[in-house]
């Protein structure tokens, strides 16, 4: 079914950054790479970082500009591939983060699902400006197969949605299959789900987080 509007109706919205150009606020971004590539390392100190208010330097015409600092950020980490105790915490400790701003998800008193209705109740419990889900597809609907495009178009719309009406920032990080094809081919959802989103990172040896 077709269902047209007037170009002449849409009001102009500005696109606010966690880490500009990379990082959008209100948007879905995914951070991908292979295993070991240090994934879990940048987020936790970026995670770290905005506890203490500052912000991941702005790139601007190839040059870093001063980095914004304002008020401490709570963030919400979901993890079942890294134990929080013994990798996360440790490692938010060495990057001089504050535990009380990182919030995690305790698999033994409930399941994180990613779907909208779970990304709200995040930010209604937590009050989170980030959730990080790492890695997404451990924490997918029972039953869903990302092989199917338009399921998996519906749901990250629908983690869309939620992020835009409330403003977090929502990371999703996943690895690499193993395979010789292109980098945006090799993530779970493969470029079907990289087409869907507004950002998408990849972490490489001996490089910075590259689009």
């Amino acid at each position: 079914m077709i269902c047209n509007e007037s170009l002449e109706n849409v009001k102009n919205k500005e696109i606010f950054w966690l880490w500009n150009p990379f990082v959008p606020l209100s948007k879905v971004t995914l951070i991908q790479g292979d295993t070991g590539m240090g994934k879990t390392n940048l987020l936790i100190k970026i995670l770290a970082d905005l506890i203490h208010g500052i912000y991941p330097p702005t790139l601007y015409r190839g040059q870093l500009l001063q980095q914004v600092i304002a008020d401490p950020v709570t963030s919400f980490y979901i993890s079942i591939e890294n134990g929080i105790d013994d990798t996360i915490a440790p490692l938010f400790d060495m990057m001089h983060g504050d535990r009380k701003y990182l919030q995690y998800q305790n698999e033994k008193k409930g399941h994180f699902i990613l779907c909208g209705d779970d990304v709200r109740e995040a930010y209604e419990k937590i009050g989170a400006k980030v959730l990080v889900v790492d890695p997404w597809q451990q924490f997918l609907p029972e039953r869903f197969s990302t092989s199917n495009n338009h399921a998996l178009r519906d749901l990250i719309c629908d983690v869309q949605m939620a992020a835009e009406e409330t403003g977090m920032a929502v990371i999703l990080a996943g690895n690499y299959n193993k395979g010789l094809a292109a980098e945006i081919r090799r993530g779970i959802g493969g470029a079907e789900l990289a087409n869907t989103l507004r950002s998408v990172l990849s972490v490489m040896p001996g490089q910075d987080p590259a689009v």
